[in-house]
């Protein structure tokens, strides 16, 4: 088995609601070792052009309610899921895609409105 595969194998295996913040911040470690190691692997190659390659690594914040959130995650889902069948041809490269979703604040609370 391949690098890519294991990590799949790896990342579809895991019980991600039944866990606790210290096995989410193992397995979190885990996945971005091998995330490093798919793009060491690919830099390491003597064809590897990045910007040919359109290599993109970008974060963006973006402030979701809820069902904005649960929207944004089925839009994902909806173009990424029919590209994981695709088969390999000599026109196809592999590529890893790797999203990554989490809050990192909670909305400001307005003094001026009860709760």
């Amino acid at each position: 088995m391949d690098r890519l595969e294991v990590q799949s194998a790896w990342s579809i295996a895991l019980p991600e609601s039944s866990l606790l913040p210290e096995a989410h911040r193992e397995s979190f470690a885990a996945a971005m070792a091998a995330l490093m190691a798919e793009f060491t692997a690919y830099l390491d190659r003597p064809d590897a052009d990045p910007a040919a390659d359109m290599v993109g690594y970008r974060q963006h914040t973006v402030w979701l309610t809820a069902a904005e959130l649960d929207g944004l995650i089925e839009d994902l889902r909806r173009a990424i899921l029919p590209r994981l069948a695709q088969e390999p041809t000599a026109e196809r490269a592999r590529y890893l895609l790797s999203p990554i979703l989490f809050p990192i604040e909670k909305a400001p609370v307005n003094e001026a409105e009860p709760g």
